[in-house]
């Protein structure tokens, strides 16, 4: 299973936080009154990559890297960010692989995919988070000045772009996964 974008709504406040505690925490908008469900990639031992999405709406709330693999992470050239077409918006995504029961079952809320290996490109003043290394980039979705989602051609994410970061802003991330 994949996270697939199905629409876009207006764009939000966004907060990144990395602090060298946690590598990577961002919360999408403000005033989440429900338990989100979850979507959560990595290898589960070295790797742990969460999404937190509302059910009501299947809007992203939060992206939070857990815990990754220093193996997997590289220095990029600045210039290897190409450019692909963009669109603006807070991404909705496609609910249907949760399924909701009455009982509201803790266990129901989480989609795990412990299969994939997280890497990670450092460039001079970004990070990029990439889910799924073979699968080919074909558009972005802006989500703030700081934040793109990178999504294959069936729109499925398959990167996390910050960018904007400080130099402190980067020696934090390697704090926190050393």
């Amino acid at each position: 299973m994949m996270l697939k974008i199905i629409n876009l709504v207006n764009i939000h406040e966004v907060t990144i936080n990395i602090d060298g505690y946690t590598p990577i925490d961002i919360h999408l908008g403000d005033n989440i009154n429900e338990n989100p469900v979850y979507w959560r990639v990595g290898d589960d031992k070295k790797s742990l990559l969460e999404f937190a999405i509302l059910p009501s709406d299947g809007r992203i709330v939060a992206i939070t890297l857990v815990i990754m693999n220093p193996d997997f992470v590289q220095y990029a050239d600045d210039d290897l960010i190409e450019s692909h077409e963009s669109k603006y918006g807070f991404p909705i995504v496609d609910m249907s692989p949760w399924k909701f029961t009455e009982s509201n079952n803790f266990s129901h809320r989480f989609i795990d995919e412990f299969n994939c290996v997280i890497k990670v490109a450092i460039y001079q003043e970004s990070i990029i988070l990439i889910i799924r290394d073979k699968c080919m980039l074909s558009s972005w979705v802006k989500c703030s000045h700081s934040l793109w989602l990178g999504l294959d051609d069936e729109g499925n994410i398959i990167n996390v772009l910050i960018k904007g970061l400080s130099k402190e802003d980067i020696n934090n991330f390697f704090n926190s996964i050393s």
